[in-house]
C-alpha cells in the first residue's frame, strides 16, 4: 500500500481524534514510523495498513466499516489539501463523469509513481431498477 493511505490515515486520526488516540493506533497496531513519517511514494505492507484500520477502530471505538468510510470522506479532502486539487476538480462536471475519469487520473499518475505501481479500477453502470418513469399513481385515469 502506498504511504499516502497511511500518511491519510494518520491525518484523519489526529485532527479529528487527536494526537494522543494517534499513538494509541500506533502501539495497538506495532507501527514504529514516527509521527509524520510516512512517506508517500514508497510501499508499505498491505498487512500493516490493514494493522492501522484495526487498531483505529479498536481504540476510537468504532466499527471497521465506520473507519474506513471515514477515511473515503476525508481522503478527498486530503488529497485536495495536499496540491491536488486542480486535478481532481478536471475529472469531470458529473458525478458519472468524474468517477469515469478515475482510471485516467491514475494511469497518469502512474507515471510519475514507483515502479510497480497497481492502480485500482473503477467503473460505473446504469441503475434502472428505481426508474419511475413507468409508475402510474400520478395517472388520473
Amino acid at each position: 500500500m502506498f504511504g499516502w493511505i497511511n500518511d491519510c490515515t494518520e491525518s484523519l486520526v489526529v485532527s479529528k481524534f487527536g494526537i494522543d488516540k494517534w499513538h494509541e493506533v500506533k502501539e495497538k497496531a506495532g507501527c514504529s514510523v514516527a509521527d509524520d513519517g510516512f512517506v508517500r511514494h514508497k510501499y508499505y505492507s498491505d498487512e500493516s495498513t490493514v494493522a492501522l484500520v484495526v487498531a483505529a477502530s479498536e481504540v476510537l471505538g468504532l466499527s471497521v466499516d465506520a473507519v474506513l468510510e471515514a477515511f473515503g470522506q476525508y481522503f478527498m479532502e486530503f488529497t485536495r489539501s495536499n496540491g491536488y486539487d486542480n486535478l481532481l476538480s478536471c475529472q469531470g462536471s458529473t458525478l458519472r463523469l468524474w468517477l469515469s475519469n478515475l482510471n485516467a487520473l491514475h494511469d497518469h499518475l502512474q507515471s510519475s509513481l514507483p515502479k510497480g505501481f497497481v492502480a485500482p479500477v473503477f467503473w460505473c453502470e446504469d441503475d434502472d431498477s428505481n426508474d419511475d418513469s413507468n409508475d402510474d399513481s400520478n395517472d388520473d385515469s
